[in-house]
């Protein structure tokens, strides 16, 4: 449990419970199995207070608001062990198009299968569908009987379960604003701040998910149908075929609110690429879905895949953002570089770097990268260009990581991560995949995530990095020295 984080109405903090812990260990312990062997919680033990933050706008708009729920600590370090105990159930119940809050997975799974899948659908000029679906208030619309059925779908122990009801049969929550407060019952919805929330939310969502019958829908990926994405609650819904997916809509649109979820269709969006004719508007739930040529998911740009230059302005100006952050810091002649430095790798570069291992950059586009990293470097020496210090001279100053090194390096590695993955991992799946259908263009191909790997390590490289480390190591300085 993170330090420093607000405590609940018992006003104990993660930071007390640990310093206390020598003396807290053993009646914590009681009181806990205590709990899990009788499914009964202490009164007022599963309490939240709810505060609101204002975010921007008109302050008397109750929607420009952002209640936070505050937990008590140790009711938090409760579930964390009741979480433990069901984690391998809730987690073998899953399938791997969830990649939200599971080890092992994270968003750049998602981001390069759907990257490979533009690319390659670009490449063979095939047709690629995809609609990204919001809900409405996903986490807080959970219905409890639909989450206590999937539970019971998913192999819990009736125990468990029963302990579960009661802790949200019994949840209440204290809203404060200004000195007013006020006790409401809460009656759906995992709780925000708790442990086993997103597992939780994960299970009754997988209940919808299995009531589709999806089977033989989708894009036939090596005799493998990929038919949607998931990282939590946010969903991506993927076809050859316009009538296919606005059925597979309507067929999530129902079960999903057979378990709470309402799709807020403002938000949702579906992507074409330019294999498409135009079509009728897209209809979901009685409402059309703005049609667009990228969306944002996950923090990286889906669409076309030739147009690397928009997210990698986003990258740019997300270090740039980070980096103003702490310009005091940056510019101070009082900080030692050793500390702008560290500053620097940790906070600059990642931002600059998200989702780097998905991409395919031309030398333009990393010399943006270079650039952009170059001008931060003259400010955090206090350099001016009229005084024409050359970039070497520059970087041994600063001794920073280099943003296109950082990029390649961590491609390569990537690479090798994909083709040692599990074989139903859907990104070394459309990694692997050749599209039997579909025809290639005339003329000079365009550039694709694999070719500088090809080129280092040849038509064969998949075998080379399952199979040889010490060999695919050294192909990696090859790599990186051709900068």
């Amino acid at each position: 449990m993170r330090r420093g984080m607000a405590p609940g109405e018992d006003g104990v903090t993660a930071d007390a419970l640990k310093l206390a812990s020598h003396v807290l260990v053993q009646p914590l312990c009681e009181l806990f199995n205590k709990c899990l062997s009788s499914n009964c919680i202490p009164a007022g033990f599963a309490n939240s207070k709810t505060i609101l933050l204002f975010k921007k706008g008109d302050p008397s708009l109750f929607a420009n608001y952002r209640p936070i729920s505050l937990l008590s600590t140790i009711y938090k370090t409760f579930t964390r062990v009741l979480t433990n105990q069901l984690e391998s159930y809730l987690e073998n119940a899953q399938p791997v198009e969830q990649a939200g809050f599971r080890r092992g997975f994270s968003t750049t799974d998602h981001i390069q299968t759907l990257n490979e899948l533009a690319e390659k659908c670009d490449e063979f000029h095939l047709p690629l569908f995809m609609l990204f679906i919001d809900f409405e208030k996903a986490f807080d619309s959970i219905d409890y009987g639909a989450l206590y059925e999937a539970l019971r779908r998913q192999s819990i122990p009736e125990q468990a379960i029963r302990l579960l009801q009661t802790i949200y049969d019994s949840g209440r929550t204290t809203i404060q604003v200004g000195f007013e407060k006020t006790e409401i019952n809460v009656r759906r919805g995992v709780r925000q701040g708790d442990t086993i929330s997103p597992k939780l939310f994960s299970a009754c969502l997988q209940l919808a998910f299995e009531r589709v019958n999806w089977q033989g829908k989708g894009i036939n990926i090596n005799g493998q149908h990929l038919n949607h994405l998931r990282f939590a609650d946010d969903i991506v819904l993927i076809s050859h075929s316009y009538i296919q997916l606005q059925r597979m809509a309507k067929d999530l649109q129902r079960q999903a609110k057979g378990i709470g979820l309402k799709i807020n269709v403002n938000k949702s969006k579906l992507v074409t690429n330019q294999n498409t004719d135009r079509r009728p508007p897209f209809i979901v739930a009685g409402q059309q879905v703005e049609q667009v040529s990228e969306f944002v998911y996950l923090g990286q740009t889906i669409g076309d895949s030739t147009k690397r230059q928009k997210e990698i302005g986003r990258r740019v100006t997300a270090g740039w953002r980070s980096f103003f952050k702490y310009k005091m810091i940056y510019t101070s002649k009082r900080t030692p570089m050793l500390l702008k430095r560290r500053l620097f790798n940790s906070c600059v570069l990642p931002a600059m770097l998200y989702g780097a291992e998905t991409w395919s950059l031309t030398k333009r586009e990393e010399n943006r990268l270079a650039v952009a990293q170059r001008r931060m470097e003259r400010i955090m020496t206090g350099t001016s260009l009229r005084e024409r210090k050359t970039n070497d001279w520059l970087r041994k100053l600063t001794r920073l990581s280099d943003v296109v090194r950082l990029y390649r390096q961590r491609k390569w590695r990537w690479a090798q991560r994909i083709v040692r993955m599990d074989e139903d991992r859907w990104a070394r799946r459309v990694t692997e995949w050749q599209p039997r259908i579909g025809k290639r263009g005339r003329g000079r191909p365009k550039k694709r995530w694999r070719d500088e790997i090809v080129k280092i390590a040849g038509v064969n490289w998949m075998a080379i990095a399952r199979n040889d480390e010490g060999r695919w190591r050294q192909l990696e300085e090859e790599f990186l020295r051709r900068l």
